[in-house]
């Protein structure tokens, strides 16, 4: 799961499971020895335009768009195709969304069977007979069809004008066994709707490269690139970051700045296409929080990890006081900052962290100003930190 907040949910529910926060459209995973982990199974839960659940939330009927599944689709495939590159051979990927949108259903599932040798489509099961079965046929809706109702039903029919949002995966494909994926629609189970879909990668099949998404270097991975020494010592500097720690962007025009461990170098791909490890710092938008001598803000997903390392920007608060800025998200006035012990520290991006052994790692991210400090950590982390922090014995 990439966004912190909902790996906090799946973290409560997982289990023995490990949950990991990054970007799926490139991950990989490689033992110590350096060689590549296949998995038996994989669910690739992927994001939709949720048409389906409109059933339950009749507001989002509102804010729905015929252009939300194109925005989607190629997204859809490029995971898609790495959670089939990551099965083992003679494993199964169960593939969904609720949606029930072709063109995010069974236009995905086409283009990754023709991308992929040796992985075919496998029936699900006779107690999911009661569902509707795949389409083998669909039109695809033109961006303006609200107004214009404009319908095609082949790629060629698509003018050029369109093309920038319409692609060719998003037609039928002639691929056969689509109608061994399963449409749940709300009157089958009083729920919302669904689609979901088997495949099975032959037990004699290679390792799946990830090509780019539909043909299109959009879609693809952005390579891995070293960021400049002089782009990167103002940052080091402010935070105070040691020689060991491997700052790494997607590409020169990336706002994010990630740290790659040397574990995570040792399982890059030779074409860059593994992510370049936790997102910690991000270039700051334009606001007065951020000076324009730091113009960086700290990742929420990464604080915990930088109040481990430690450094001039890592402030670590006593139960009480960690405790009264998670509640508030804020501290007003200069006394109040100081109180905080963050007197006299430069303006710009922080960490603040519990003190003592258990604290270690139960951070969130801030900004300091001259006069005021605010906790910019989603409200929900800190809520689940106060959860942790109550439960904790007395010191």
């Amino acid at each position: 799961e990439r966004t912190l907040r909902r790996c906090w949910t799946l973290g409560q529910t997982a289990g023995r499971l490990v949950v990991t926060a990054q970007d799926a459209t490139a991950m990989d995973v490689a033992r110590w020895d350096g060689s590549r982990v296949l998995f038996d199974r994989i669910l690739a839960d992927v994001p939709c335009s949720s048409d389906g659940t409109l059933r339950r939330d009749p507001r989002a009927a509102g804010k729905w768009t015929v252009a939300a599944a194109f925005r989607v689709h190629r997204v859809q495939i490029s995971l898609l195709l790495r959670a089939l590159a990551l099965l083992a051979p003679g494993g199964r990927l169960v593939y969904s969304t609720c949606s029930l949108n072709p063109v995010e259903n069974e236009a995905v599932v086409s283009a990754a069977l023709r991308q992929c040798e040796n992985v075919c489509l496998a029936a699900p099961g006779s107690e999911f007979d009661v569902f509707d079965v795949g389409m083998s046929s669909w039109p695809v809706p033109a961006p303006d069809f609200a107004q214009s109702g404009t319908l095609w039903s082949a790629f060629e029919d698509v003018p050029d004008a369109a093309r920038e949002d319409i692609v060719a995966t998003m037609f039928p494909t002639g691929i056969d066994g689509l109608d061994r994926c399963r449409r749940i629609l709300p009157h089958h189970g009083n729920c919302g709707g669904f689609f979901f879909a088997v495949l099975e990668k032959a037990g004699s099949a290679k390792q799946v490269e990830l090509p780019p998404a539909c043909g299109d270097s959009r879609a693809s991975v952005p390579p891995v690139c070293d960021p400049s020494p002089e782009h990167a010592a103002g940052l080091r500097e402010f935070f105070g970051l040691p020689d060991g720690v491997n700052l790494r962007r997607r590409s020169d025009v990336s706002p994010l700045w990630c740290v790659e461990t040397p574990r995570l170098s040792e399982i890059a791909t030779p074409e860059g296409t593994l992510g370049c490890g936790l997102p910690v710092f991000c270039d700051a938008r334009p606001d007065p929080r951020w000076p324009s001598e730091a113009p960086w803000r700290v990742c929420h997903e990464a604080a915990g990890w930088l109040g481990r390392l430690g450094g001039p920007r890592v402030v670590v608060l006593d139960t009480q006081r960690f405790l009264n800025l998670l509640q508030h998200r804020q501290a007003q006035g200069p006394d109040a900052v100081a109180a905080l012990g963050c007197a006299g520290m430069a303006p710009g991006s922080c960490v603040f962290g519990l003190s003592g052994e258990d604290g270690r790692g139960i951070c969130v991210s801030g900004v300091v100003a001259a006069d005021s400090v605010v906790v910019v950590s989603p409200a929900d982390v800190c809520r689940r930190f106060q959860e942790v922090v109550a439960r904790m014995p007395a010191r």
